[in-house]
């Protein structure tokens, strides 16, 4: 049986995981949490997006790493959107009206990826 290359998941300064999740037997999704200014855009986010072998959701509120690098996404064949949250609420009910907006988002968002991934 041919080996097939996925690509690899930057983990640290010369420290990468494989994609291949039938020869890892890992998940790999990745949740990157830490205080401002803690290097989780430069030393995670970043190298990763470059690699450009996974799928991306990424957390972005001033829209560095979309402005930086959504066309090298594009050209890589990406498909890249924004969900803009920064508008303010004036109510309890506006609250929950646009967390349900942005959940639906996400939810189509992952089924698309999903249905994608199946078919190749």
């Amino acid at each position: 049986m041919k080996k097939r290359f996925m690509g690899t998941t930057i983990i640290a300064d010369g420290i990468s995981q494989p994609l291949d999740d039938f020869e890892t037997k890992r998940n790999n999704n990745f949740l990157i949490v830490g205080a401002s200014g803690t290097s989780k855009t430069r030393s995670f986010v970043i190298p990763n997006v470059l690699e450009a072998t996974g799928s991306y959701i990424i957390s972005d509120p001033k829209g560095y790493i979309y402005d930086t690098y959504s066309d090298y996404m594009k050209d890589k064949g990406y498909e890249v959107t924004t969900c803009k949250v920064t508008t303010q609420i004036s109510t309890k009910e506006d609250e929950e009206t646009k967390i349900n907006k942005i959940k639906v988002k996400i939810n189509k968002l992952a089924e698309e990826n999903t249905n994608v991934e199946e078919s190749t």
